[in-house]
């Protein structure tokens, strides 16, 4: 079984879920909202002091960035991991996006800056 890392709470985008038909240029921003992504180790880091941007185009394609801060990147410089969907990937980890709308994608990145701030970005087609 593949672990999946799971970009929200699946209560917040359950209640949230995409944009679709008119509204599907809008985008949602949610703040303080749980969010797992990965430290500069590539383990697993939860944090709560984050902030999610929810949006998909009139075609239907999905994106969901969550950005946080305080992982922990002893490395000391930017490291990126990249899902099993990219062509240089480095993680068989998948991005989970519950609710309407949401499902599992192997297309995602995940950005730790030398600082600990982390941006992860998961596309569903």
């Amino acid at each position: 079984m593949r672990k999946t890392l799971m970009t929200l709470a699946g209560a917040v985008l359950l209640a949230v879920g995409f944009a679709s038909g008119a509204n599907a240029a809008a985008a949602l921003v949610i703040t303080d909202v749980a969010c797992s992504v990965l430290d500069g180790t590539g383990t697993v880091f939860v944090t709560s002091d984050s902030h999610a941007v929810n949006a998909n185009n009139a075609n239907g394609n999905g994106k969901i960035s969550c950005k946080a801060k305080g992982a922990a990147n002893p490395i000391g410089k930017a490291v990126r991991f990249y899902g099993p969907a990219r062509n240089n990937t480095n993680s068989a980890l998948l991005c989970g996006i519950p609710g309407p709308g949401g499902g599992i994608t192997g297309d995602w990145t995940n950005i730790v800056s030398a600082s600990g701030r982390v941006t992860l970005t998961c596309h569903l087609p």
